[in-house]
């Protein structure tokens, strides 16, 4: 039997961006009842890779190695629209931020060079605001909402009575290139 480890890296907004986000979901809801079940604003987060359901102790491990190789400057985004998938309403959007698919791309090297597994699908930014909606949201625009990104996490995820609940694994700070490399060379 495969032992649940479901893990994730994982943009975590301050306390800020989370209230703006959470002002922004029930704006939506406002105008248009979801019938789905809210993500508490604790749960607020913009996964950049999900890893699986059932990830080995040492690819936890590579995936932490790997994430120690991610070179990106920190950035400020922002989400601009709100939209659904069949199973969740979303705030995210309408064209991806090059900062944050540079991220993306930068970790997905680092985890392919350390062959752990991911989930290759498309890649589609995004904070999922309420989960199993009885009605479908159309794209639609919102008042930006700024994003400042310095660091990423790797977050695991585990049933806790009526919804999710994260810890946090690990954090790593956004950093240029150079100083990642001046960082790896002052372990040696």
């Amino acid at each position: 039997m495969m032992v649940p480890n479901r893990l994730f890296f994982a943009l975590l907004p301050d306390a800020a961006t989370r209230e703006a986000m959470t002002l922004a979901a029930k704006s939506i809801a406002l105008k248009l009842a979801h019938g789905g079940r809210e993500v508490p604003e604790a749960n607020l987060h913009l996964t950049l890779m999900f890893l699986g359901d059932a990830v080995p102790a040492q690819d936890e491990q590579a995936a932490c190695g790997a994430a120690e190789s991610v070179s990106s400057d920190p950035f400020t985004f922002a989400l601009d629209a709100a939209g659904s998938f069949p199973t969740a309403w979303w705030l995210g959007q309408h064209k991806a931020s090059p900062e944050l698919q540079r991220l993306r791309k930068s970790l997905q090297t680092a985890i392919t060079t350390r062959k752990v597994a991911y989930d290759r699908q498309h890649f589609v930014p995004h904070v999922t605001i309420a989960r199993h909606p009885k009605t479908r949201l159309a794209t639609t625009s919102i008042a930006p909402v700024e994003w400042r990104c310095d660091s990423f996490s790797l977050m695991r995820s585990s049933l806790a009575g009526q919804g999710v609940a994260y810890e946090q694994i690990a954090r790593w700070s956004l950093r240029s290139r150079v100083e990642a490399t001046a960082a790896q060379m002052s372990l040696i």
